[in-house]
């Protein structure tokens, strides 16, 4: 357990509950803080889950829901393709050779419903089992349930959109980029002076905290007038902890890296 650093999960209050949560109870047992991986694919799923919820009905089982659109979704695949809207997107590049079938298949339809062009693979093709656990088949499955239906109500039309504009653009952003944490991701920025703001940002947080002492760590409230990721939250207002994947860095390590404005090596 001693070199263990860092606790991977999803984002339910068992794990991450800042009284009694799994992570803090290991760090009581291990009487030092470890990085949090919450998985941000697991949060992208809520606002896709919530919205179907709110215009189509909740589930009625492991694989089936209660609304119109939800009942249509089985069988989606074997509709003919229908003249649809283009519904526009972005998406960022990656090797599609290291995603999964139902990744694949996202990239797939966006990229044809983007495009107005469904090739007969596609539309053959299964867009992957329903899983409650698991959104992105959904999402898949109402983009497939989009191209084959001729007299789209608003409901379907709002969830393609809101597919094609939000939900994949995130999860495939997620998926390429690997910041964790809103300092850790500031060490790693571009620009030398944000890095530099981060390594005294956890000078700062050292002189008002002990070394290792376990914390309590609550999510802090964003601001809804960023402009910028690392003005999400008012460094000002709240107490910040040190990253414990900095931790084994000296004062004098950090103060050079500061000086150098070289990148702060972490462990994959």
């Amino acid at each position: 357990m001693s070199s263990l650093m860092g606790v991977g999960c999803d984002g339910t209050a068992v794990n991450t509950g800042h009284k009694n949560g799994v992570i803090v109870l290991l760090e009581k047992h291990l009487k030092r803080p470890l990085q949090w991986f919450v998985c941000l694919l697991h949060a992208n799923e809520l606002p896709l889950r919530h919205l179907f919820f709110s215009l189509d009905g909740t589930t009625t089982g492991p694989n089936s829901f209660s609304g119109d659109i939800g009942k249509q979704l089985a069988k989606c695949f074997d509709l003919k393709v229908e003249e649809f809207e283009v519904i526009s997107t972005e998406l960022p590049a990656l090797n599609p050779n290291l995603l999964s079938t139902d990744q694949k298949y996202l990239i797939e339809i966006c990229t044809a419903i983007s495009s107005s062009s469904v090739s007969p693979n596609l539309a053959s093709k299964d867009p992957e089992k329903l899983a409650h656990s698991r959104w992105l088949t959904c999402a898949n499955r109402i983009l497939r349930l989009y191209i084959g239906t001729a007299k789209l109500t608003k409901n379907l039309r709002d969830l393609a959109t809101f597919i094609m504009k939000a939900y994949p653009p995130t999860w495939f952003d997620v998926k390429t980029k690997s910041s964790y944490n809103l300092l850790l991701a500031m060490l790693q920025d571009d620009a030398s002076h944000i890095r530099e703001l981060a390594l005294r940002r956890v000078l700062k947080a050292r002189k008002e905290t002990k070394a290792k002492k376990v914390r309590k760590f609550r999510l802090p409230e964003l601001r809804a007038d960023a402009s910028t990721y690392y003005d999400l939250i008012d460094w000002k207002q709240k107490k910040i902890t040190e990253p414990p994947m900095t931790m084994k860095y000296s004062d004098t390590e950090i103060s050079n890296l500061i000086t150098s404005g070289a990148l702060m090596d972490f462990e994959k």
